[in-house]
């Protein structure tokens, strides 16, 4: 899969970007987010520390913030491609949202946020076949502030985490 990705003057292609949901009866598993940041000239980014913000949010409707980390990759030997893995325990900064990633992906129960951390409300009540949203940004030093990368559908898989 190829995509275009153009933000201000920076234009970045990201190949071959995949999403799964790992089996999160281990402490250590989690969501594993693949892709490659090429820069504009089609030449891959290849700094040794890449900040990637990982954030699930609700869906577009309350778009409220549940999950967010902070990883940093190296991908000066890697020629731009790399792998995230959320709730590996190798987060620069850890979550700091009040929700579990198991938690986050439950369809039961209400969700409350505090000031500033949806677009509509500070509650979110899932409906059973609700997916999640993931949002990933990243700063490859060469810029300021965080270059977003197109959202990501996470749809709703029955039984997966409640099994």
């Amino acid at each position: 899969m190829e995509r275009l990705i153009e933000s201000g003057s920076r234009l970045f292609c990201i190949l071959f970007i995949g999403l799964a949901s790992a089996t999160l009866a281990r402490a250590d598993a989690g969501v594993t987010y693949h892709g490659r940041l090429l820069k504009p000239n089609g030449e891959p980014v290849t700094s040794s520390a890449v900040h990637f913000r990982v954030q699930i949010r609700t869906p577009i409707s309350t778009n409220c913030l549940m999950y967010e980390e902070t990883q940093v990759k190296d991908l000066s030997a890697s020629n731009g491609t790399f792998s995230l893995v959320l709730n590996d325990g190798s987060a620069a900064v850890p979550n700091g949202e009040p929700f579990t990633l198991d938690r986050v992906f439950q369809n039961r129960g209400t969700f409350s946020f505090g000031v500033g951390k949806c677009s509509m409300g500070n509650s979110y009540e899932p409906g059973p076949f609700d997916g999640r949203v993931l949002a990933v940004s990243f700063n490859d030093g060469d810029f300021g502030g965080w270059e977003p990368l197109p959202s990501q559908a996470i749809s709703f898989v029955p039984t997966a985490l409640e099994a």
